[in-house]
């Protein structure tokens, strides 16, 4: 679990339109097992913004192996579905919170 994210957030009315405005980043830690190997590192994402698509998505080991750099690429090649659950997060506030998110 992910202990505190730190975000802000407020809405905006415009011509009858609400406007979610949000900013937030997150550290995760991950460990698995790669061929026997254990491995463990953080996923770093910033800049999760309203206007911006361009997340910072960053993922990091603690080891410098091929079993750490196959770990990497196993959740590098994930990013989509971390990205939608993000989505889906968003959405689910929104819906929850409306306008006064």
């Amino acid at each position: 679990p992910i202990p505190c994210v730190p975000w802000q957030s407020q809405t905006s009315g415009h011509r009858g339109k609400v406007k979610y405005i949000y900013d937030m980043n997150f550290t995760c830690k991950w460990k698995g097992v790669i061929d026997g190997e254990k491995v463990e590192g953080t996923i770093e994402m910033a800049d999760i913004c309203a206007d911006d698509d361009d997340w910072e998505f960053s993922v990091y080991s603690k080891k410098s192996t091929p079993s750490a750099n196959t770990a990497i690429a196993l959740i590098e090649s994930s990013k989509q579905l971390i990205l939608d659950k993000i989505d889906e997060f968003l959405s689910t506030l929104k819906k929850t919170y409306g306008p006064s998110l």
